[in-house]
């Protein structure tokens, strides 16, 4: 059969329409879906060496009509911006982030106004914020600036000319400081600051953010703020995030959440200079709506009794890396929704009997690294928190016989995570009842020899099991018989008998294409 070279045409031309195949306008990049917009696709120019010289990468031969969702030129090595050089060109973001510009023209941006709507660019550290070039970009929604040098935040910084943007990121661009009119009348409709790495505005600045009432989220980091100020956040009634992470906060005054509260889903205070005396006027008033604390990084060595009742949607704690010493039955009362506790990095030699227990929800506890001789860590410990599925107690050393008192009766594992924590046995039958354990990490232990009994319960549900480095020589053919599920088996840095003993092993990773390491 001959068809008619018109007849190709025709069969190409459908096949670009289904396919999405129309060229990219710029030859030396990728063109592809984008995953954050499924009816536009990417220009992706990452990585191509443009010499400094952008038009070297954007130089578009035939304008294109097409909307694209973004124009990607990250680590192009672009040093400055001309003008009209998107010309021909239309997409919803830009992003110029991992260069080292340091110069954009008064027409950089020329024509882009009708589509773009985000715009993310990086300096060298020696540029102002662009403004002037980006005035006529009203529509846009988002702006990520970081590494310029802007002297600071006052009337005269034209954020009037972004009356629409909902995101303003501000990263490591030696701001100096902002005065109380910066954002007066202006950002009326901004929904989330990022102000990072600006420790020369160590003071938190409240009569200029008290006038952006419309903000839902709220992240102030490592700038060496070292202290709050009564009634900071009053004007930010609808706040749902706050961080305020990698400071230097040492004391929290009093009042200094009013008007927060009420709305408040996300409280990060990790890696500041807080201590137990420091953080009591947290536990004061009602936190209705709080989901996730962070305090790790802190100096807590203790919680006054009840110190989270009035926190009774709490779901996240995290106090890890602290001065923590006993985990009390007197912390957690009133947190029936806890899911997650995170204690890492502690001093933890005990939990008291109780401690958990009024937390019916909790899946996941993390204990690893507890700088203690032993961990006491008991049944009674778990008491009323039987349903935890996720046990972290990596290299913590544990009493041994009270920590298998507590996982017998944790029926609900689903990961148990025993790494160096210097058991030296398994008793057996500890596993009987547990028919959910997809993953057992015991490396790094001194058990000389495993058995069938031990892991006896665990054939229907064992997926992965580590048995590195804990003295083993070899294993019997009937301790995993009729493990169907066990995927993967780790048994490095063990002196293993390679003898008849182990053909098993050989046969099972052969006919099942499992893993052994």
């Amino acid at each position: 059969m001959h068809l008619r070279p018109s007849l190709f045409i025709v069969i190409f031309a459908v096949l670009d329409l289904v396919t999405g195949t129309d060229p990219c306008p710029l030859v030396q990049c990728q063109c592809y879906q984008s995953s954050d917009d499924t009816t536009k696709r990417v220009i992706d120019c990452r990585d191509i060496n443009s010499g400094g010289d952008i038009t070297n990468i954007v130089n578009v031969a035939t304008p294109t009509n097409e909307v694209f969702y973004e124009l990607a030129l990250q680590r192009s090595r672009i040093t400055s911006v001309g003008p009209n050089v998107f010309q021909g060109l239309k997409f919803v973001k830009l992003d110029l982030t991992e260069n080292f510009i340091t110069s954009f023209d008064i027409d950089a941006f020329s024509g882009l106004q009708n589509d773009l709507r985000i715009v993310r660019l990086e300096a060298s550290g020696s540029v102002s914020f662009p403004f002037q070039a980006m005035q006529n970009l009203t529509g846009l929604q988002e702006i990520y600036l970081k590494d310029f040098e802007q002297q600071g935040l006052d009337s005269s910084t034209k954020f009037e000319y972004f009356p629409n943007l909902q995101k303003l990121s501000m990263i490591r661009s030696n701001i100096q400081f902002i005065s109380r009119s910066a954002f007066d009348g202006k950002l009326t409709n901004l929904r989330e600051l990022e102000f990072t790495h600006n420790p020369s505005v160590s003071s938190f600045p409240v009569p200029a953010i008290r006038n952006l009432r419309t903000l839902t989220k709220l992240t102030w980091t490592f700038n060496d703020m070292d202290q709050t100020s009564p009634q900071m956040f009053s004007q930010l009634t609808n706040l749902v995030e706050l961080d305020l992470s990698h400071n230097k906060i040492n004391s929290l005054a009093d009042n200094w959440y009013t008007g927060i509260t009420s709305k408040l889903e996300f409280l990060n205070l990790q890696a500041n200079n807080l201590s137990t005396a420091t953080i009591q006027s947290m536990g004061t008033p009602d936190w209705p709506k709080l989901h996730q604390l962070n305090l790790a990084v802190n100096n807590l060595q203790d919680f006054p009794s009840g110190f989270f009742s009035k926190m009774p949607d709490l779901a996240y704690l995290g106090l890890g890396s602290n001065k923590l010493t006993t985990l009390r039955s007197t912390y957690f009362t009133g947190l029936a929704n806890m899911y997650s506790l995170d204690f890492h990095e502690n001093f933890i030699a005990s939990v008291e009997s109780g401690a958990l227990a009024h937390m019916p929800l909790l899946r996941s506890v993390n204990l690893e690294n507890q700088n203690v001789a032993t961990l006491n860590f008991s049944a009674g410990s778990i008491s009323g928190a039987e349903g935890i599925e996720q046990l972290y107690l990596i290299n913590t050393p544990v009493i041994q016989n009270e920590m298998w008192g507590a996982i017998r009766k944790m029926t609900n594992l689903t990961e148990l995570h025993l790494t160096r924590t210097r058991i030296t046995s398994i008793p057996d039958l500890v596993f009987q009842n547990h028919q959910r354990l997809v993953l057992l990490d015991i490396e790094g232990n001194t058990l000389g020899s495993v058995t069938q009994a031990m892991f006896h319960g665990l054939a229907s549900s064992l997926e992965s099991i580590s048995l590195t480095n804990t003295g083993i020589q070899t294993i019997g053919e009937c301790v995993f018989k009729d493990f169907n599920k066990l995927k993967t088996i780790h048994l490095g840095q063990n002196s293993l008998t390679c003898d008849c003993k182990l053909h098993w092993l050989y046969d099972w990773i052969q006919n099942f294409q499992r893993t052994l390491y």
